[in-house]
């Protein structure tokens, strides 16, 4: 009898074990066959797996894009579009801890394994289904929130503490996260995962508050109105952003390609790309310093009109538009020039 039993808790445990599956290797390839069984993937010429991705979420849309391509193409294609099942919609970024808000900016995607939470939980023998802690799988992609640009938001507002643990997973439920049905979290799981992070940097992920060729000027300044922290950050403010936001965006529909963002230098310099360049070139032309295009670029004639400036105010001229240079410029009268993300010219 002691027999049967240890026989029939043995059997019980290899069925319990095959029901779990942890190792993220095997959470790969369960994902990758149930992609392939199925859904019909429309992968627009580019072979699974795929060797670069980049994903999109619009708030307001409600929206998530997979952009994706093979080893043997440059540029992105728009693999897929899938409902996003529950996250904060409405436009304007999160700030402070609680605030029940889903961040917006450019981030990058690092993968995560446990939770005690049941809807990080997916049971990939049913991948419609979610888990219970400790039974089926556990895979999350945590964002890396706050960057030095939501620190710089949250301090402007006045907050101190900008909350964190912002992540993309499954089961349809969120204060704050992205958070999309089972089957659609896992093809953006498999195609972020196969992302070849050695060759272009983590996987991406781009949070918009909406498609900005679809809002006019004052249906923003509306969106600005009914924000919640209207009061600590002002529309200004708000529109400020979004015009660095809708920069990247144009940025990478043009070029589709990953981009190379910059969220902690205090400085600009050859090669970058920011709005407030077209500021400065400006600025620098009306003062006979700059000759050339007055475009986002900064380009080899405009650091030599920083060179040829900073010499004539009698700091090093190393061509860098760095926190003493903009401070002579300001004092020249230049208008002040907002916090924003860099992107840098591949």
């Amino acid at each position: 009898m002691t027999k049967f039993v240890l026989t029939l808790l043995f059997i019980c445990s290899l069925n319990l074990f095959s029901q779990n599956i942890t190792n993220p290797k095997k959470i790969l390839n369960k994902i990758d066959k149930i992609i392939s069984e199925e859904y019909e993937l429309n992968l627009k010429n580019i072979s699974y797996p795929p060797d670069c991705t980049v994903i999109r979420v619009f708030k307001e849309e409600r929206e998530c894009e997979i952009w994706a391509k093979d080893s043997q193409q440059d540029s992105l294609n728009l693999i897929m579009t899938l409902p996003v099942g529950s996250m904060d919609f409405a436009p304007g970024p999160k700030l402070k801890q609680g605030d029940c808000k889903t961040p917006e900016g450019f981030y990058y995607g690092n993968f995560a394994y446990y939770s005690s939470n049941w809807f990080m939980w997916i049971d990939l023998n049913n991948v419609e289904k979610s888990g219970k802690v400790g039974k089926g799988s556990a895979f999350r992609i945590c964002l890396n929130y706050p960057n030095e640009i939501d620190r710089q938001h949250t301090q402007k507002a006045g907050f101190n503490n900008t909350g964190g643990a912002i992540c993309v997973h499954g089961n349809s439920v969120s204060i704050g996260c992205v958070s999309l049905e089972n089957k659609d979290f896992a093809q953006i799981y498999a195609f972020s995962k196969h992302h070849n992070s050695s060759k272009y940097g983590r996987v991406q992920f781009h949070v918009f508050p909406f498609r900005f060729e679809n809002k006019t000027v004052e249906e923003k300044e509306l969106l600005c109105k009914q924000y919640i922290h209207i009061k600590n950050y002002s529309t200004k403010n708000l529109l400020r952003l979004w015009k660095n936001l809708e920069f990247g965006y144009n940025l990478f529909n043009n070029n589709k390609k990953p981009l190379t963002i910059i969220t902690n230098r205090k400085y600009m310099q050859e090669n970058d790309l920011s709005e407030n360049i077209i500021i400065i070139k400006k600025f620098l032309k009306e003062m006979v310093y700059y000759e050339g295009n007055i475009d986002f670029r900064f380009c080899a004639n405009l650091k030599k009109a920083i060179e040829q400036y900073q010499k004539e105010k009698g700091v090093i001229a190393d061509g860098i538009i760095g926190k003493e240079t903009i401070s002579i410029l300001k004092n020249d009268g230049l208008v002040k020039i907002s916090i924003e993300y860099i992107f840098v010219e591949n």
